[in-house]
């Protein structure tokens, strides 16, 4: 190994006839498999002609006449117009430009705060939501990629943990994720065309009220961790809530049912079955636990009007209203 060379190299006590032996008898991909073995192997004495071979290798900027901080700058407002639009693309472009501009005045001939500006601000507007995971599955180079590296009928499919359907929390207590076939892509595609939504009202992954949310104990139509998914979905001031009933009977839920139980609390758990582990256990309907709820959310209680409508809004008709009469 050169001296001063960090990389890390394993030798493998198996002479290169047997491995590639090996990788025939496996039968998959074998022409692939054993590209990659013999380039992995030249790659150790000439890595410049296997990234050339790879197309990896790029011009020097003095042949490029672009220096690599613009290549930098570039590169990712491309990104951030294919992230968004070329409004988004253009505040990143602004910014960084100012703060270039009062690097050059301050430290003439440094360029390290608008490199770093560069990089980790494009980190932080184009973080991966799920527009952009729906968009760079279907943008054509995930499929050409699956095209390139597989050979014949195979099948595929996706790992993920949507917010309202996954169930359960892995070892390191993150939502697990379920397995999604192929007809995912469809989803995908369908998905990254709203990724205008994005930052707006209606993105729900903006949406931070106070909201309560009522399930099922024994509702198999919504199953009710689901419904505390949905309750994680609306930011931190939220009350979950589950009674101990079906689907209809959750909601029609009236006080004067003696067999009536509920739980209560903020669904702040990781998981449902966590939030129910220590929500706490109250007896009888919930409705009145909500009137509480709503109570101290609500304004003053005013005294109705004594005629209907006003100056600003008419009333159209006397109850129960004229299109109720109209064929």
């Amino acid at each position: 190994m050169p001296e001063g060379d960090q990389r890390l190299f394993v030798a493998v006590p198996l002479p290169p006839d047997a491995i590639e032996e090996a990788i025939r008898v496996n039968g998959v991909a074998v022409e692939k498999n054993l590209q990659a073995f013999r380039r992995g192997r030249q790659y150790v004495t000439d890595p410049a002609a296997v990234l050339s071979a790879a197309g990896l290798s790029r011009p020097a900027a003095a042949e490029t006449g672009e220096s690599p901080l613009d290549r930098l700058i570039r590169t990712r407002s491309e990104d951030l117009a294919a992230y968004q639009d070329d409004a988004y693309a253009r505040r990143y472009l602004d910014v960084v430009e100012r703060v270039r501009a009062a690097e050059r005045d301050k430290t003439p001939g440094s360029t390290a705060l608008t490199e770093a500006v560069a990089r980790y601000l494009y980190k932080l507007m184009a973080y991966k939501d799920e527009y952009e995971v729906a968009r760079l599955h279907t943008d054509g180079a995930f499929e050409q990629q699956l095209r390139d590296q597989f050979e014949g009928d195979y099948k595929f499919s996706f790992n993920l943990a949507p917010p309202i359907l996954s169930r359960g929390v892995d070892a390191l207590g993150r939502p697990k994720k379920r397995a999604f076939g192929p007809w995912m892509l469809k989803a995908f595609r369908t998905l990254a065309k709203f990724k205008f939504l994005r930052g707006t009202p209606l993105d729900m992954a903006q949406v931070d009220l106070d909201s309560y949310v009522v399930a099922g104990l024994n509702d198999h139509i919504t199953p009710w961790q689901g419904c505390y998914n949905t309750a994680k979905l609306y930011g931190s001031g939220n009350t979950f809530v589950l009674a101990n009933s079906g689907h209809i009977q959750s909601l029609i839920n009236p006080p004067s049912n003696p067999k009536a139980c509920f739980w209560a609390g903020a669904s702040d758990a990781p998981d449902a079955q966590v939030w129910l582990e220590h929500a706490a256990k109250q007896a009888g309907s919930w409705w009145p636990h909500w009137r509480e709820w709503i109570k101290a959310r609500s304004c003053e209680i005013k005294s109705a009007p004594a005629e209907l409508g006003s100056k600003e809004n008419p009333a159209l008709a006397a109850a129960p209203g004229q299109y109720v009469l109209e064929r």
